[in-house]
This record gives C-alpha cells, sequence and structure tokens, in this order.
C-alpha cells in the first residue's frame, strides 16, 4: 500500500501541506502524538512507501479513511476543518477510501 499512499500524497499534496503546517502552527505537538497513536503496521506501511511523505500519509489516511480518530479539538478549528472537509470532497476521496478499506487499513 505504500506506492499508493505515495500516489494520493501526491496528488493531495498541497492540502496535506497546509493542514501539517496548521496543525504544526496551532497545535504544536499534535502531528507526533497522530503519528504515536497509529497501529504499528499502519506505521510501517506508511514508512515502507515513501518515508519523505510518510507524515502526509497519514494526515491523509486519518483524515479522509478514518475521520473517527481525528481529536474533536482540531475539527474546532475552522481553517483546519475546512481543508479535512476539501480532502472529503475530491473524486480521490472514494477511491482511497475503498482500497484501505480493501487493504484492511481502515
Amino acid at each position: 500500500m505504500g506506492f499508493i499512499h505515495l500516489l494520493f500524497v501526491v496528488i493531495n499534496f498541497r492540502t496535506l501541506g497546509r493542514l501539517y503546517a496548521l496543525l504544526n502552527q496551532r497545535f504544536p505537538g499534535t502531528v507526533d502524538r497522530l503519528w504515536a497513536s497509529q497501529p504499528f503496521m499502519t506505521r510501517v506501511d506508511m514508512v515502507l512507501g515513501p518515508a519523505v511523505f510518510a507524515e502526509r500519509a497519514m494526515l491523509l489516511n486519518l483524515a479522509v479513511a478514518q475521520p473517527q480518530y481525528l481529536p474533536p479539538v482540531i475539527m474546532g478549528d475552522d481553517q483546519i476543518a475546512d481543508l479535512v472537509f476539501k480532502l472529503n470532497q475530491r473524486w480521490t476521496a472514494k477511491i482511497y477510501r475503498l482500497i484501505s478499506s480493501l487493504v484492511g487499513i481502515s
């Protein structure tokens, strides 16, 4: 699934970059806590693909395939919530959710 993460991260690169930057700016340390809360096999899967984009792949996975695991405090910020909704409205979100459910990540 590593190359699939790479493909979807590259397609959503700018939006994920903005989301990553806003999370680091408004909620320092949240991205690290979200990364630590991921199951071991999910982290291994994301790192075995494009290790440069592992945290963006994790954000994509959380925002699109597993939004129930996003902390409610984060979704209370309007700009962050807009970026998460923007990721979910794209045509790639449906495909990513389907592939994630078939592989067993979500």
